[in-house]
């Protein structure tokens, strides 16, 4: 049976995005646990609508929203940059942060391309205890406030087809510094830049098993794309049963 959500607006960079906060189920017990959702870009919160009240049911209190510039709002996605979406991934983490019952050293993030990327950044802006990516998208550090639908595409092609250093790229840096569990699912094929983000976690868990760091980061971490879903529903068990 699907569970009841919350419709929330969360004030962000002097607007409102919209977000669903769905309960997790009390008889599961995840001891304040919690996954804030981001979608990628040109998606909107649906995308993890389902995924959402699943992991709910396993007892962790979820979030979905809607990034601005997408949903309702899609009608200004020419206008939002990536220090605007940034900035909405974090007043969704706030939001979360502050609900009834949410353990704030208990949150996790899963992310999709572009949200991954986002989601990626804001490990380093706020406690996460755990990461789930899929195919995460990665940009140049330039134009950070110029409107992302507006970066040029052969550019970002040419950067992406490179191997950059983390000391270069501050999602990078990010991934590098971030201690905790990462998951990271990625396109099996050359050029790929998740697969560089993959190899920077210290604890990037393979197949979506949690529990068994790789510290070899010269190995990339491998998990199918259709089983994504399925390796966050461990994730997320892991998660609430640690809660």
């Amino acid at each position: 049976m699907k569970r009841q959500s919350h419709e929330l607006l969360i004030a962000s960079g002097g607007q409102r995005v919209r977000a669903n906060m769905i309960p997790g189920d009390p008889i599961a017990g995840a001891n304040g646990a919690s996954v804030l959702f981001v979608h990628g870009w040109a998606s909107d919160h649906q995308h993890y609508e389902d995924l959402s009240q699943e992991v709910a049911d396993l007892g962790c209190v979820c979030m979905t929203f809607d990034l601005r510039g997408h949903g309702r709002d899609c009608a200004q996605r020419d206008k939002v940059s990536r220090a605007d979406n940034l900035e909405d991934v974090l007043a969704a983490y706030d939001a979360l942060a502050g609900w009834p019952g949410v353990d704030r050293s208990a949150i996790a993030m899963v992310g999709t391309s572009y949200g991954g990327y986002l989601a990626t950044i804001a490990t380093a802006l706020r406690p996460v205890r755990s990461i789930a990516l899929r195919v995460p998208a990665l940009y140049p550090d330039a134009q950070w406030e110029t409107p992302k639908s507006a970066l040029d595409r052969r550019t970002l092609d040419d950067y992406r087809s490179v191997r950059q250093a983390p000391v270069s790229n501050c999602a990078l840096q990010a991934c590098q510094a971030f201690e905790c569990d990462a998951l990271v699912s990625r396109f099996r094929k050359r050029r790929d830049p998740s697969a560089c983000v993959g190899a920077l976690f210290h604890r990037c868990v393979r197949d979506g098993a949690i529990g068994d760091p790789v510290h070899d980061r010269r190995r990339r971490p491998r998990a199918d794309l259709p089983n994504f879903p399925n390796a966050i529903r461990r994730f997320a068990f892991a998660l609430a049963s640690a809660g």
